[in-house]
């Protein structure tokens, strides 16, 4: 999990959540200044009540209190995220060059500009030059030609 209270406000109500409220008022993590210059002592008294909780118990505790937090993800979490693939983070690929694979979605998204991926790119340097140099920018055969002898392209 990670834990986002930096802010005066936030850091209250983390130690009130963890139950020990005196920390908000404790001159060592009484700001946000004085929490970073005590950072390892204040690390180790979260860590040891992180170390009591499953993941899901610390986000739902967390989150009730008002605490930004929320899970670190290892790829397998990724794709086992109900909201991950709701939202089209993982596509799937029919590549030639690669056949199937899943790969990342579009973000952010937006609800009147989505996004799309339409296609996953390619593996093989200079496959558009081409494309780029002659169609897009004007080059003839010849020229281009000339490029790829001489190593520029």
């Amino acid at each position: 999990m990670i834990i986002a209270a930096n802010q005066d406000n936030l850091f209250r109500r983390l130690a009130e959540a963890m139950d020990k409220p005196e920390l908000a008022d404790d001159p060592r993590y009484a700001s946000h200044r004085a929490r970073a210059e005590n950072t390892e002592e204040l690390d180790g008294i979260i860590g040891e009540w992180t170390g009591r909780h499953d993941a899901q118990e610390i986000d739902s505790v967390l989150n009730a209190a008002g605490v930004v937090c929320g899970p670190i993800y290892t790829v397998k979490d990724i794709f086992e995220d109900p909201h991950f693939a709701a939202r089209d983070m993982l596509l799937r690929h029919d590549d030639p060059e690669l056949g199937p694979f899943v790969g990342p979605g579009v973000v952010p998204k937006f609800s009147a500009t989505p996004g799309a991926v339409r296609w996953p790119g390619t593996t093989q340097e200079g496959s558009h030059n081409r494309e780029v140099y002659g169609e897009l920018l004007g080059l003839s055969g010849e020229e281009i030609d000339a490029l790829e002898e001489e190593g520029s392209l």
